[in-house]
This record gives structure tokens, C-alpha cells and sequence, in this order.
């Protein structure tokens, strides 16, 4: 590629970023200013709604090597959230808790269904 051409190559890499950078941007574009009194009951539930405490959250399953687990996700209570404190929403109580999974070779066939349970954390409460 010659000096004009590489030129010209990046200002077209420089034009197709710089517009991509615009829809980017413009997508946070897309929002209504209310008044405060208006928005104090809808910011008290979207607060209430975010807070630390526990969820249903879809969790991996590490299988012991060499087979996998059906299903290799599974659903359980975890802390998630804001804080008050801008800290980290973490579990102050947790227990363990079984669910059960077809384990499966990840090579070969196999010649009898096999089953496992599988202990998972849970957490109970959070701060």
C-alpha cells in the first residue's frame, strides 16, 4: 500500500471510529428530566428494588474432569446489590444446599445412567 493509500486508510479507521463513538454516546442520550417531587416516589422504589440483599441468580456447575453436568447451571440465592456505604454487597450467612444433575463422559458412551448431587453454596442473608 502506497503513502496515499495509508493516508487515506486511516481517515476512513478515524471517520468509522469517531461514529461509532457517537452512537455509542447518544444511546445515554435517550432520557426525560422530571422534577425532583415528581421522581421522589419512583427513586424510593428503583432504591428499594436495587438493595443489597438476596436474589435468584443462575450459577455455573464445575463438573470433576473428564464429564460435565445436565444442567450445568442451576438457580440459587445469592446477595447482589447497592450499599448504602458504596461497599460491596457480601453474604454475612451462607449454608450449603444440594441439587442434582445427570453426569455425563464428555467422551465415549456410557453404559448405565449415572447420577450426582452436587453441594452449592447458598447465602442466606447479607450486609
Amino acid at each position: 500500500m502506497n503513502l496515499v493509500g495509508s493516508f487515506g486508510f486511516c481517515i476512513f479507521v478515524s471517520v468509522l471510529t469517531i461514529a461509532q463513538c457517537e452512537v455509542i454516546e447518544s444511546k445515554y442520550d435517550n432520557h426525560t428530566e422530571i422534577g425532583c417531587q415528581t421522581a421522589h416516589l419512583g427513586i424510593t422504589q428503583t432504591v428499594r428494588n436495587s438493595m443489597c440483599r438476596v436474589y435468584d441468580r443462575i450459577v455455573d456447575l464445575k463438573p470433576i474432569p473428564g464429564y460435565r453436568f445436565v444442567p450445568s447451571k442451576v438457580s440459587v440465592k445469592r446477595c447482589d446489590g447497592n450499599c448504602r456505604t458504596g461497599l460491596s454487597c457480601e453474604p454475612i450467612e451462607t449454608r450449603m444446599t444440594e441439587v442434582y444433575v445427570d453426569l455425563k463422559p464428555w467422551y465415549g458412551r456410557r453404559k448405565m445412567k449415572q447420577c450426582a448431587a452436587v453441594e452449592v453454596e447458598e447465602h442466606v442473608s447479607c450486609k
